[in-house]
Order: C-alpha cells, then structure tokens, then sequence
C-alpha cells in the first residue's frame, strides 16, 4: 500500500483540526462545513442554528473543548482517508466547583472522504461502536 505524501497528511490533518475547532468553538454550520453531504454526524446537528447556538452558549460556559491527539496509522486509498487518534475532552459542567474536568477515549478513528479537492469528515468511530457493528454483523 502506498504511503500517503506529506501534502496528503498535512490536508487530511488540517481537516480533523479544522473538525475539533469547529466542534470546540464554531457554529451548528462551522461544524456541517467539515463534513461530507452523506455524513452519519449531521443526525447529531439537526435542528436550528438556533437552537444550537443556545446549545454553544452552554458548552462555553462550561468550557468546553476537544482535542485529538496521537494521531497515527493514515493510510489514504485514493478519495477516501482513515486516521487513527486518541481523544480529550475538557468541560465544568457537572462540577461543584466548576473546576474542568478531562475526560479521555482512546483509538477514535476518523474516516474522510475528499470532495471536491477537499477532505471532509466522513464519520469518527470510537471502539465501542466498531464492536457493535461487529456483533451486528455476525461470524463471517
């Protein structure tokens, strides 16, 4: 399998980038701007801008933010990439003392696709999910 070049990485990295500030600081329509059209996320972002503009205030006010970090195994097959990262997610609500809390996941993988020249989010799958998806399918 061919390694990605060092173009390839650096687009397919700023598009995860581009997705973890969107998700940490950006609107309902920052966040849908990194995601492909036939995106399974966009079933989380449906409703108003609105009413997720509401939404943002809460997360700020609980200073929320991610990040992926460790990011590793990207192989890129033609249109299609898959990365590998590790997750942290800062946050006060639910905190007494509205000290931040962390909380972390491990092996989130990303999945993009390039549109149009640019890579856009296809979807991120954590373990669990990956495992569900298994059991749904059966033995081979």
């Amino acid at each position: 399998m061919p390694m990605p070049t060092s173009a390839q990485e650096s687009q397919v990295h700023a598009a995860v980038d581009r997705y973890e500030h969107a998700n940490s600081h950006g609107s309902r329509r920052d966040i849908l701007a990194t995601l492909t059209a036939d995106s399974p996320e966009r079933e989380f972002l449906s409703g108003s801008d609105e009413a997720f503009a509401e939404r943002r205030k809460q997360l700020d006010a609980a200073q929320y933010s991610e990040k992926y970090t460790n990011r590793r195994d990207l192989t890129i097959t033609g249109d299609t990439a898959t990365l590998t990262t590790d997750y942290v997610e800062t946050r006060s609500d639910g905190s007494p003392t509205d000290t931040p809390r962390t909380l972390t996941g491990q092996d989130i993988e990303f999945t993009l696709n390039r549109v149009d020249g640019e890579w856009l989010i296809y979807e991120t799958t954590t373990p669990a999910l990956r495992n569900n998806r298994i059991l749904q399918q059966g033995p081979p």
